[in-house]
């Protein structure tokens, strides 16, 4: 395998909370409102049973974020308000007295192919007992065959399992600009497959950036000429409600 992809993978986000803290005080107040979503995409009841186990046995929870530009924050203004870095601050809101450490293994174009072959080298040795997992938005825009994209989702999560890791599913961003090109259906498909077949919990990022984008709700009090302070925005939104996620199916 190639390793060009691997420039940068590994972004550790272990983050006490005091550095960033002061920086997003103000945005976090205010985007309370913003992050609103429906219910239905939210309904989750999929238990995360082995972060749960561990949570409860060393009171420490290990994340690794799998994915590629976004994971990254590339179109964000730092790595520190991309959505890893937001999940780890509305964690450390949503489980006060429990230490949680968030690492990256991202790379621009990852598809659920690489992200497979980096299992064994990146991401088991940092020792997760959750992986958050965003796939489907490289093979979408390649037009990869689904089939083989839920393959490969399917042999890492299955892997991951095996490892006593639970797993997060992602599927891809909503973008009004690429909906009219892309068919996403397919890989949308594939994921909800595979989420189905293993109990697991997905976050509908796709439904809720467009509902996002429909409302235009976090557009509210930003210049249009200012495309990353959106970006910040979505990443902020994107971690407070999968925090919540994850912290509710903690707690199954």
């Amino acid at each position: 395998m190639k390793a060009s992809w691997l420039i940068a993978p590994m972004l550790a986000l272990a983050l006490s909370g005091a550095t960033d803290r002061a920086a997003w005080a103000e945005a976090d107040q205010s985007s309370q409102d913003l992050c609103a979503v429906p219910d239905d995409l939210m309904d989750e009841r999929s238990p995360l049973l082995f972060a749960s186990a561990v949570l409860k046995h060393d009171r420490k929870l290990v994340i690794v974020a799998v994915g590629s530009a976004s994971t990254l924050g590339v179109g964000n203004t730092s790595p520190a308000a991309a959505w890893p870095a937001r999940l780890r601050a509305a964690l450390a809101k949503e489980l006060p007295e429990r230490e949680v450490t968030v690492h990256t293994v991202a790379a621009r174009g990852m598809t659920a192919e690489n992200a497979v072959r980096s299992l064994d080298k990146q991401v088991l040795p940092l020792k997760p007992s959750l992986v958050v997992w965003q796939a489907g938005t490289t093979e979408a825009a390649r037009r990869v065959d689904p089939e083989e994209f839920g393959r490969w989702l399917q042999d890492g999560v299955d892997t991951l399992l095996a490892a006593r890791i639970d797993v997060v599913l992602m599927d891809m961003q909503f973008s009004p600009r690429f909906i009219a090109a892309i068919n996403y259906q397919p890989y949308l498909d594939a994921i909800v497959q595979v989420e189905q077949h293993r109990d697991l919990v997905r976050f509908q990022r796709f439904e809720v950036m467009r509902h996002w984008s429909e409302t235009e709700q976090l557009a509210q009090g930003l210049p249009p000429d200012k495309p990353a302070a959106l970006a910040d925005r979505v990443h902020d939104c994107i971690g407070k409600l999968l925090g919540r996620m994850i912290a509710e199916a903690l707690r199954q």
